[in-house]
């Protein structure tokens, strides 16, 4: 047995693991880990983010738990999928036909003039001629219809914002081109003051040099589809998280490597 200050630990070699509780560590996984200098690391961006879904969770179950609290319910056939996981054991599997998660509308998703980051992995089971919405706040019948949206148009991504319920000030601009599927990608925007950058696996385009603020609509927060399940994606998604009030990524950077940190 090695004796350590504080305690004594066992001196069979282990492999440190997050366990039951996010960021919670055997006292024997801590030394360990800080020994051999692989301490996880912590969010210093944690208190701004507002929606964090690791989409885990048991095969077709519809449960989605944000890490932030807010409540996402799942539609159509929208479910999680074991089969399929950039990080973790599943992910949000969503088959093109109807299928969304929704969250009522809140002040966490009204954008306005902040900085923020939108950032999720998503895999396409198809990237034929069409849209399919990822990450939008928008009805499409609606008078008051659109605040922003991350979509994929073809094998491009594609992202528009609004300043009120009937223009754009960023325009369905592209910023990755020759989707393929069966592959992972990292997608992100960014705001940082009146820089707005789009970005896949970490490489941006400027998408637009704007002090606009985003319209706040009155609909859901929705994934994978609007809130009437139009455009709906044929494919996964993992790991999504917003940042409200920080710019993550104002240059180009190396995607994570590991799933999002849920603690600061």
């Amino acid at each position: 047995m090695a004796r350590y200050p504080g305690g004594i630990i066992r001196s069979t070699p282990i492999v440190p693991t997050i366990l039951s509780a996010p960021g919670v560590w055997t006292l024997a996984e801590a030394l360990q880990a800080k020994g051999q200098g692989i301490w996880p690391a912590v969010d210093p961006y944690f208190a701004s983010v507002v929606a964090l879904l690791h989409m885990e969770g048991a095969d077709t179950s519809t449960t989605l738990t944000d890490v932030k609290g807010h409540t996402f319910t799942a539609a159509g056939n929208a479910q999680i999928d074991t089969a399929q996981s950039k990080y973790g054991s599943g992910s949000l599997l969503s088959d093109g036909t109807g299928d969304r998660v929704t969250s009522a509308d809140h002040a966490d998703w009204e954008l306005s003039s902040v900085d923020f980051t939108i950032e999720f992995w998503v895999r396409f089971n198809s990237v034929a001629a069409g849209n399919s919405f990822l990450v939008v706040k928008i009805n499409n019948t609606a008078t008051d219809f659109m605040s922003f949206g991350i979509i994929r148009s073809t094998a491009s991504l594609r992202f528009f914002a609004s300043a009120d319920s009937a223009s754009f000030f960023i325009n369905d601009v592209s910023f990755a081109a020759g989707l393929a599927t069966g592959v992972w990608y990292h997608v992100a925007v960014n705001r940082t003051g009146t820089a707005w950058r789009g970005y896949i696996d970490g490489v941006g385009t400027a998408l637009a040099t704007s002090s606009s603020g985003i319209h706040n609509s009155a609909f859901p927060l929705c994934i994978a589809a609007d809130n009437l399940g139009n455009n709906s994606l044929n494919g996964w998604i993992d790991e999504l998280r917003i940042t409200k009030g920080v710019g993550r990524y104002p240059a180009n950077f190396t995607p994570p490597t590991e799933a999002f940190v849920d603690y600061a």
